[in-house]
């Protein structure tokens, strides 16, 4: 999921609609850490208004991160995305012990089937394959 995406994502949680073509040129810029004013040079819109566009992303990113103390703005945006990302991509990641990775995409998925009674660890003998996945 890239940063577009991620804001996409969050502009459509709380507004039930996906990004303009003005907030994605506004992202693009600000991720290329151009100025409002050259963002809206680069696109046909004055600089007060793809502020306008900016502040309001902003103000929708932390709502739906429930940022309180600390609100998004144009030096922040980056990591504050980033961080929502990779909160989003932890999330989805199977506990790190139950993943065996075999090669480039290819994977297993494990159920600890039996555990030694004295320490609890899981050997490679006692784990059994769930699936097989290969991309």
């Amino acid at each position: 999921m890239d940063i577009k995406e991620t804001v996409d994502r969050l502009v459509f949680a709380e507004t039930g609609k996906h990004l303009s073509d003005i907030q994605k040129k506004a992202i693009e810029g600000i991720c290329q850490d151009q100025t409002y004013g050259d963002i809206g040079k680069n696109h046909g819109y004055n600089e007060k208004y793809v502020a306008d566009i900016a502040a309001k992303l902003y103000k929708i990113i932390s709502t739906q991160l429930r940022l309180q103390k600390k609100a998004v703005n144009q030096s922040t945006f980056l990591s504050t995305i980033e961080a929502a990302r990779m909160e989003y991509i932890g999330s989805q990641v199977v506990k790190a012990n139950d993943v065996n990775v075999v090669g480039n995409h290819n994977f297993n998925i494990y159920s600890n089937t039996s555990k030694s009674e004295h320490n609890n660890d899981t050997s490679e003998a006692e784990i059994n394959p769930l699936s097989n996945y290969q991309d």
